[in-house]
């Protein structure tokens, strides 16, 4: 059985909590191969899916996981700016309003029980 690839950035400031996310994806690895790309702030996040200065070569991700409370650029910026782009406007973007974020329920299957999540996008 082949893997399914889906690429995800995940813009978040707490290495904790995006330590606890890398985790909980690598524990999810059984029928997708997650790509995962972090980003710690606003600014980097824009960078990346702009694809500007060390991000010009950068894979577009398929699925942004992303902090409302970030430092230089903040997530409802990022946000605003996603969906103002004709191009990048239908990304998925799953947004963390209260910097709690992934819990796992069960190994069986690929799903979270979030705290604090609002799908705004």
């Amino acid at each position: 059985m082949t893997k399914k690839h889906i690429r995800v950035m995940v813009v978040e400031d707490s290495e904790a909590t995006a330590y606890l996310i890398k985790k909980a994806f690598s524990d999810r690895g059984e029928k997708v191969d997650w790509d995962i790309c972090f980003a710690k702030d606003g600014q980097e996040a824009l960078d990346c899916v702009f694809r500007k200065g060390r991000y010009a070569e950068a894979a577009l991700p398929e699925f942004v996981l992303l902090d409302w409370n970030l430092p230089k650029v903040s997530g409802k910026e990022v946000l605003r700016l996603l969906k103002s782009d004709e191009n990048l406007r239908t990304l998925p973007v799953l947004v963390d309003r209260f910097s709690h974020f992934v819990t796992i329920l069960r190994r069986t299957s690929v799903y979270f029980q979030v705290k604090g999540l609002a799908v705004l996008a």
